[in-house]
């Protein structure tokens, strides 16, 4: 191939014809270069005249060379490195080839540094012996510089990306005898170039070649060869000049300013051996960064304050003692105040205040006493306003949609940077911290400075929290300080609390208006009760946690507050369940309010709300998607509440006050969709909030509950027995069973979203009643039945799982069913047969990969059935042709084995495989097992193992999901211990070898080698004649060879990994 083809390959690339003609010369030279002749075609190039045709050249041994260096022959690559110098040298001379020179440095520093140290070494020598024919004072002399620093930089980044770690090493003993004088390029640049803004590119090169050079350490962890000491003793104008460019005007420069003296002042270099040295430099460029701080004032000079705040946290980083100690020098709390300074400066945007933050957390891990006394409280009062400032929306804001900054990055800067700070401003002084709030909440002249205040009380709340709920032992050790802080601190909540809890009445008292001044400020209040809401639950008085109830239920009513409301009522109603339900009109109260305050649909999530990120997240649920119902949140906190009721009867009634006006919504709404003027998503929302209300109505020791309130009454008659009430969870589904049972029924089973939301219902139910559920059993698993068959929903047979493990042990199991009581059995296995029967039917017509989910969830389905029903399992009948319905479920599970999209369904069936091969010894040893195994799995397997072995072991090398290796492992060497009949019939190991004979395992464009399948087999399948005189490994050791061997066929392992177990 000439260089001319390949030429007009490059212009037909970069032509005007576009189409197809681009389209082929690109997959044209793509092709070309990674031929043999693509080395002498690109030297060409580099000599043709046309800039574009030259940096393509270039870019093209550059990539040859990182790729295919090794395919050119050893005699030839010192004469192909000298033609490359000679065309460095054209190429400098010629004006508009400046971008092919510079990237034929970089490729001259790859090929150097591949044919090994002396290369590289003499590479050096050419760089510094450009740079020093060149001078800065003339256009060509600043080209030549520039090509020399690229060269350096190349030579560095090349070394530190060698391939492999002796390689590098090798490098670095060699070159970095040349660091000084590499430095030297550098400095001269500065000290040639000062003040000159049109050379700015040429001291940003500088400084990158500089530190690239730096960073050669000898462990290749990024760490930097000179102390600050030695630096500045060697190449002292380097480094002032680094320091003066952090407040150039230039951006680049100033950026490569800013990570050069960054990366200085980090640790890893060992220090000097002069006494001193690295302290004294320190010291100095921390009087610099002070001068330069003087221009970083001015509130235009924005990104100079974040540059000179990026490296004084790397001074902070580097010793925080000398920075913040006692004997902190004044340089040091110099640099303290002015940092203080440009936060409380710079406060249109948040940048210096994001790249000041650390500064201020590493002062503080100084331990207070042993910190400088203006570092104390006067600083940390300072940065208290500093960062409420920062926190305060502008005074123009009126909506995300048309303010000038994004609010995902608005709330990552309060919720995850200003959030650590406050929380340390606390922790220095609590009293003036709350103090602070308090005066802030009083002198608000907008509900920006209102929403700011509630924002930093939450900031706190983790650890106003610790300090006011502190143990009584922990208390006794506390000094009188601490104690004061507590007691203001509990004065404060309960001064706070109350005047939020008043905003609620109508009308408010003027105090408690500000935190209904605007939907903002309504959503940040009610976060701020919600991070509260523990010690509401331990406040003795009621009143307080009651009013903030009333208030966030108000709250619900505010646009875009919905949701924090809904949340912080539901945590507050967790903490205060007992007071609640245990004070007289207070249940019945809240019940009203709450379904006052119920909208009857979700209300949209708007774009004026806060996300859920940050301290404080918890008290709401932390973040909700799309989907989520915001209303569950009050739905969910009076279920609590109604929990707590000690009363069996009362219980009974409020549960069902609070279900009642869910169903009747949910009513409306079928009615509305059936007459065709509305949707069914907002009745399949109104019963998941039904699931949401019985989920919390678990009452574990109703029983005892009922017996307690019977013997108060001094009634223990048998009638009296009977006529117990039932369980709260009980009476809500049996009240809401008319509609349910409607629900189940056609048009609405047809929808996923309806029955979802209906097995939903089911679901928590038989979770919370559990046994108790009994008399409603026989009727939801018939609904679930008829709608699985007509419908294959996935819910369905979730639901059905639930139902099967919960009455598991409703009584003592007896000797023939996996249940205690036979009817429930009866229905159980009844459900089964049918629900697989019409799995089985879906699964077999259609691909199971289309039904992938389905078969995730029978495989889930029988799995519970092999664990708590096992005769259902073990004997259960197909009603069509009377063959064993565990056959069925195998065949199944098999089939899925082999398939490549379906991951879940395919780890779901390892599993039922597993539980019918090993069942643990607990079940084994049981009278289900040990008289029904014979007829089901075991005559499955002899007639089918051998299928399942390969399928296994197929799908573990090929396209099981890595986490499932494990378990196929377990499986096989399961097998292998069932079936095996050591010293007479070794049939698995002789299954398994028949499957890795096979030369194209696991998939012909995969196999694996015979050598490597022929290893596996002596250890784990080796037979009576095997080394280990039919002793296999024990089966961990088993199990861990066979991941490994998948490991091995995916090629994540080489061939070698099986070593290990043939010893």
């Amino acid at each position: 191939m000439s260089t001319q083809e390949v030429h007009s390959a490059i212009q037909s690339l970069y032509g005007q014809n576009g189409g197809a003609a681009q389209q082929a010369a690109n997959q044209f030279l793509v092709q070309f270069a990674s031929t043999d002749g693509a080395w002498e075609v690109a030297l060409g190039l580099l000599g043709v005249n046309d800039p574009a045709v030259q940096y393509f050249g270039a870019n093209m041994l550059y990539g040859k060379i990182r790729s295919d260096w090794s395919t050119l022959p050893e005699p030839h690559q010192g004469p192909f490195m000298d033609a490359m110098g000679n065309h460095l040298t054209k190429l400098a001379s010629r004006p508009g080839s400046n971008l092919a020179a510079r990237r034929l440095c970089l490729t001259m520093a790859a090929a150097a540094t591949r044919v090994g140290p002396s290369a590289a070494y003499g590479l050096v020598d050419k760089a510094l012996a450009l740079a020093c024919v060149s001078e800065v004072n003339d256009t060509q002399g600043v080209v030549g510089i520039t090509l020399a620093l690229e060269m350096q930089a190349a030579i560095a980044e090349e070394t530190n990306d060698a391939a492999s770690s002796r390689d590098r090493q090798n490098l670095v003993d060699a070159l970095v005898a040349r660091l000084v004088d590499v430095l030297g390029t550098a400095e001269m640049v500065f000290g040639k170039s000062a003040g000159d803004a049109t050379l700015s590119s040429l001291r940003c090169a500088a400084l990158h070649a500089a530190l690239a050079w730096l960073r050669l350490d000898e462990k290749g962890g990024g760490g930097i060869v000179l102390s600050p000491g030695q630096l500045a003793g060697c190449r002292g104008t380097l480094l002032q000049g680094a320091l003066a460019a952090l407040i150039s005007d230039d951006t680049k420069l100033r950026e490569a300013a800013t990570e050069f003296c960054v990366a200085v002042l980090a640790y890893g270099a060992p220090p000097s051996v002069v006494p001193g040295e690295d302290e004294n430099a320190v010291r100095g460029m921390v009087a610099s960064l002070v001068n330069a701080g003087n221009h970083a004032v001015n509130p235009d000079h924005e990104e100079i304050a974040m540059a000179v705040c990026k490296v004084a946290v790397a001074v902070v980083e580097r010793d925080a003692t000398d920075v913040a100690g006692e004997n902190a020098s004044p340089e040091f709390l110099q640099l303290t105040s002015l940092v203080l300074t440009l936060v409380e400066t710079h406060t249109t945007t948040h940048v210096v205040m994001e790249a000041a933050c650390d500064y201020f957390l590493m002062v503080n891990t100084v331990p207070f006493q042993q910190r400088h006394p203006g570092l104390r409280q006067p600083l940390f009062h300072r940065l208290l306003g500093a960062c409420v400032q920062h926190a305060t929306l502008p005074l123009d804001f009126t909506t995300w949609q048309n303010a000038d900054f994004d609010r995902d990055t608005w709330v990552r800067f309060r919720e995850q940077i200003l959030c650590d700070l406050l929380d340390n401003c606390f922790g220095i002084l609590p009293s003036g911290y709350l103090g602070f709030i308090s005066n802030k909440l009083d002198t608000a002249q907008s509900w920006q400075e209102i929403e700011s205040a509630t924002f930093a009380a939450r900031a706190a709340a983790g650890a106003v929290k610790r300090l006011v709920t502190q143990r009584a032992s922990e208390r006794d050790s506390s000094t009188q300080s601490e104690t004061s802080d507590r007691t203001t601190a509990g004065t404060w909540l309960r001064t706070t609390l109350t005047r939020i809890g008043d905003a609620s009445q109508t009308p408010p008292p003027p105090s408690s208006q500000i935190f209904a001044s605007h939907p903002l400020v309504i959503a940040g209040t009610c976060r701020l009760v919600g991070a509260f809401a523990p010690w509401l639950g331990l406040e003795k008085n009621i009143e307080i946690p009651q009013k903030c109830a009333s208030y966030l239920l108000l709250a619900t009513t505010a646009p875009g507050a919905f949701r924090f409301a809904s949340g912080a009522f539901r945590d507050v109603c967790a903490r205060c369940a007992d007071f609640f339900a245990s004070t007289p009109g207070t249940l019945d109260g809240i019940l009203e309010a709450a379904t006052r305050a119920m909208p009857d649909s979700p209300p949209p999530n708007s774009e004026e709300s806060f996300s859920g990120s940050g301290p404080g997240a918890n008290s709401f649920g932390g973040g909700f998607g799309e989907l989520d119902d915001d209303r569950s949140g009050v739905v969910e906190g009076m279920a609590r509440v109604v929990a707590a009721v000690t009363d069996p009867a009362a219980a009974v009634a409020a549960a069902k006050k609070l279900t009642a006006p869910i169903v009747a919504r949910a009513l409306r709404h079928a009615e509305k969709a059936q007459a065709g003027s509305g949707s069914p998503l907002p009745l399949a929302h109104e019963l998941k909030l039904l699931a949401s209300a019985v989920r919390f109505l678990e009452f574990p020791n109703f029983d005892e509950m009922t017996r307690r309130a019977a013997s108060c009454m001094g009634n223990q008659s048998e009638q009296s027995v009977r006529a117990r009430p039932t369980h709260p969870a009980v009476a809500c589904l049996s009240e809401a069973w008319p509609a349910l049972a409607a629900f189940n029924a056609e048009p609405w089973r047809s929808s996923a979203e309806i029955t979802d939301a209906v097995c939903q219902v089911y679901q928590k139910t038989l979770l919370s009643a559990k046994q108790q559920s009994v008399t409603l059993l026989p009727h939801v698993l018939e609904a679930l039945k008829n709608t699985f068959v007509a419908h294959r929903h996935v819910s369905c047979l979730d639901c059905l799982a639930v139902a099967t493990e919960t009455f598991s042990e409703i009584a003592v199991p007896s000797q023939s069913q996996g249940v205690g009581n036979p009817e429930i059995g009866n229905a159980i296995e009844g459900v089964f047969v049918a629900v697989v029967a019409a799995a089985a039917a879906c699964l077999s017509t259609h691909p199971i990969a289309e039904n992938a989910d389905l078969a995730r969830a029978l495989f889930e389905y029988a799995h519970k059935h092999a664990l708590f029903a096992p005769a259902a399992f073990l004997t259960a009948k197909s009603d069509a042709n009377g063959g064993l319905v565990c056959h069925e479920l195998l065949s199944l599970a098999l089939a899925t084995l082999a398939t490549r999209e379906a991951p879940d369904a395919m780890r779901s069936a390892v599993t039922l495989v597993n539980s019918t091969v090993q069942p643990g010894d607990k079940a084994s040893a049981s009278h289900v097992w040990r008289t029904c195994r014979p007829v089901s799995v075991d005559a499955f397997f002899a007639s089918r193992g051998e299928a399942v072995v390969k399928a296994l072991l197929v799908a573990g090398a090929d396209s099981a999901p890595r986490l499932s290796l494990p378990r196929i492992a377990q499986t096989l060497h399961a097998i292998q211990m069932a079936y095996n009949d050591p010293g007479r019939n070794n049939v698995v190991d002789a299954w398994i070898r028949n499957a890795l004979s096979d030369p194209r395992f696991p998939c012909p464009d995969r196999a694996v080698d015979e050598r490597t399948r022929r290893a596996f087999c002596e250890i784990v399948a080796a037979g009576h004649d095997g080394p280990r005189n039919g002793q296999p490994p024990p089966p961990r050791r088993w199990a861990a060879c066979c991941v490994d061997f998948f490991q091995i066929a995916r090629g994540e392992l080489g061939a070698d990994a099986l070593l290990g177990y043939q010893m």
